[in-house]
């Protein structure tokens, strides 16, 4: 019984360190959150008056907000080799001509 008690009270603080390393965890989030909104409030002030080619566009803004997003750019190296991206049983994945 007294060993039963001992690995409670290991399981206790243990659970008790990922429930503290959870709250600080989550209080960094809002605070990087919280920073993310301050700079798109304050982007947002700044008027984009360029005249962006097609390229730029890609290249300044189309594919800085996917990198940001979490997406891999290679796509762009598969289309620049003539290749198209498909979509198989979940799969993504290049196919180039012969």
């Amino acid at each position: 019984m007294a060993k039963l008690q001992a690995e409670q009270t290991e399981k206790d603080a243990r659970l008790a360190a990922k429930d503290a390393e959870l709250a600080r965890t989550i209080e960094e989030i809002a605070a990087l959150k919280a920073k993310i909104q301050e700079y798109k409030e304050r982007n947002s002030q700044t008027p984009d008056d360029h005249d962006y080619s097609e390229a730029e566009t890609r290249d300044y803004l189309i594919d800085l907000l996917l990198k940001e997003s979490g997406w891999d750019l290679k796509p762009r190296m598969c289309w620049s080799k003539g290749g198209q991206w498909e979509i198989v049983a979940g799969r993504v994945g290049c196919t180039t001509p012969a």
